[in-house]
């Protein structure tokens, strides 16, 4: 089954962009070397391209077998004989250890102010989600915008849902 991030439009995002899309209109028009113009719009153009791709790219895919998500980057899946607990629980991702951090979209690896090093697809930096504990020892934190919704699919396949 398939299950849908929160998403958030408006806020520092929205600013973030408008301000990308006015240095690109400015760099564009701008009367000094042609090429260092088209390089800095190409730059400019790429960042925005990823601030408006990276929060839509997110998407969890619930299944009997296992979970997957979808990230910018492509899959990553988990079986569901690796998944030790889920539950809900407040999260504050508080720096990026490798992955993507933009207004709208945290997908990577990231410290967390109490579980620590965590793995995290989620759509802003703090707030509810779903906290997977896996054998090995990590987390994994989402945050399906049917949270509840999220957590019953769960509970009738047999996951392990506190």
């Amino acid at each position: 089954m398939l299950f849908f991030p929160r998403r958030r439009v408006g806020g520092f995002g929205l600013w973030v962009m408008i301000g990308l899309l006015l240095a690109a209109l400015f760099l564009a028009t701008s009367s000094g070397n042609g090429t260092t113009a088209a390089l800095g719009l190409v730059a400019v153009l790429s960042c925005a391209v990823l601030f408006l791709v990276a929060p839509l790219s997110t998407l969890y895919l619930a299944r009997p077998e296992g979970l997957w998500v979808r990230w910018l980057l492509g899959w990553r899946a988990w079986p569901r004989a690796a998944i030790r607990g889920v539950g809900v629980r407040e999260f504050r991702l508080m720096w990026r250890v490798m992955g993507l951090g933009v207004p709208g979209a945290a997908q990577g690896w990231f410290n967390e102010r109490e579980l620590g090093r965590v793995e995290a697809y989620v759509d802003q930096g703090s707030g509810l989600g779903v906290v997977l504990e896996l054998a090995d020892g990590h987390c994994v934190i989402l945050t399906p915008a049917d949270l509840e919704g999220f957590l019953d699919y769960l509970r009738r396949q047999g996951y392990p849902v506190a």
